[in-house]
């Protein structure tokens, strides 16, 4: 990874980090703690477990460009329906690449206060509210990759939905990548008030061909407060040669209900942090992963479900199927605070192997300071079942349909875990 941070602290060193457009300070600071911390933080290598694979993994690129500041539009709901949107009706939408951000959202959530828009005017309009989200303190699971995010992302997105509000239809993100070679960091803030809900969908694909090389990070801080409600579904379908890295800091209030579904399977590289903090009394998070693989895909998760307050709730699956030399490294932690009660945490990490060449890793952790709870985990790496395949083909099928069967029917497991009927839908379109 030397060669690979080489890169980037050229980067940094060249291209300098200012992207907010006010003088508030709050940001200002974040964002110098970020790099602060980045130039300290030592070049991750392979006696780190979640570094371990990438430390030596080849940089097909000799520079990366940082992408510059977007052009922003802001459209209307005619615009929306013929350069944004997809098939499905949505709420709002916001398009981000590497040269521009496009966004619109509907006129009656304007009304009633929603927010939605691009991380420069959010900085500009709205710093209050994202300093209530961001604050001036970096997250604790910050590693080497999401401080240079946090420290030079001029691209992003704000969503803030205000008490009492209740969205019906998706939100949309859509994060396209299209420029060979470029490093694009983001910054994603989501801030839902008291009694709010929203559904959020997140898509990230591109146009690069598989001998491109691309960088893509991001960063994303959520706040759902008391009562609030956010269903966040996240589908990545980059190229074969672009890696991705993602931070999330997920906070709940009293209360709060957190649905949390993503589907990995594209880019070369995907590593993932994940905490979410259930933080208020009477929290409750479901968090689904899904990752497929299709070559020598790399993907790398670290969870943490924190339950730092009494009578909350967190219930994680992440299921793999992995083919060829594709490989997975789960690492998953249920912490509980010393004098809470009645915390249920459960953490499962299923994988599917469709060749012996695959490989899978998976490392559970409870870490209890607490009597009074109900916490867990369970682990399988297997193949499929011949028996099954047996069965199927005793009704007729052939064996190749067979197992495509019985693959289907372990991710679909997975994904009907989603409560919206038209959002599982979207779901299943991309896992057939």
């Amino acid at each position: 990874m030397e060669e690979f941070f080489k890169i980037l602290d050229d980067l940094q060193r060249d291209k300098g980090v200012e992207i907010q457009t006010s003088d508030h300070n709050a940001v200002k600071e974040y964002q110098r703690q970020a790099l602060e911390q980045y130039r300290q933080l030592p070049v991750p290598d392979s006696r780190s477990k979640s570094w371990q694979k990438l430390a030596i993994q080849d940089i097909n690129a000799v520079h990366f460009n940082l992408v510059k500041k977007p052009e922003v539009l802001r459209l209307t709901e005619k615009d929306n329906l013929e350069k944004v949107s997809g098939d499905h009706a949505t709420a709002g939408s916001i398009r981000i690449s590497e040269k521009s951000c496009q966004y619109w959202l509907d006129a009656a959530l304007l009304k009633l206060g929603v927010i939605l828009c691009d991380l420069g005017a959010a900085i500009e309009k709205h710093p209050d509210l994202v300093q209530s989200v961001m604050g001036a303190k970096l997250g604790a699971g910050m590693d080497k990759m999401a401080a240079l995010t946090a420290g030079m992302s001029r691209h992003g997105f704000f969503l803030y939905v205000p008490r009492r509000v209740r969205i019906e239809k998706p939100i949309e993100v859509h994060t396209y990548l299209e420029e060979n070679n470029s490093f694009l960091p983001m910054l994603g803030i989501v801030f839902l008030e008291a009694q709010a809900s929203a559904p959020l969908i997140s898509r990230l694909d591109s146009s690069l061909t598989d001998s491109s090389m691309g960088v893509f990070s991001a960063n994303m801080e959520i706040k759902v407060g008391e009562s609030a409600s956010l269903q966040f579904i996240e589908i990545q379908t980059l190229g074969k040669s672009i890696w991705n890295f993602a931070s999330e800091n997920i906070i709940l209030g009293d209360q709060a209900l957190l649905e949390r579904f993503l589907l990995d399977s594209g880019g070369k590289i995907t590593k993932r942090y994940f905490s979410v903090g259930l933080n208020r009394e009477g929290s409750q998070a479901s968090v689904t992963g899904v990752y497929t693989s299709k070559e020598d895909q790399l993907f790398i998760y670290d969870t943490h479900q924190n339950h730092q307050a009494s009578n909350t709730k967190s219930d994680l699956l992440f299921r793999g199927v992995l083919n060829q030399m594709a490989y997975s490294l789960w690492k998953g932690n249920v912490y509980v605070a010393e004098g809470t009660h009645g915390a249920d945490g459960y953490q499962v990490n299923n994988n599917l192997m469709l060749a012996e060449s695959a490989q899978a890793e998976s490392i559970p952790g409870l870490e209890i300071n607490s009597d009074d709870v109900r916490c867990s985990h369970a682990v399988t790496i297997g193949n499929i079942d011949p028996e099954q395949v047996f069965y199927l083909q005793s009704r007729g099928i052939d064996t190749e349909a067979a197992e495509k069967l019985i693959v289907g029917g372990f991710l679909q497991t997975a994904s009907m875990r989603i409560k919206d009927h038209s959002i599982f839908e979207i779901v299943q379109a991309e896992l057939v």
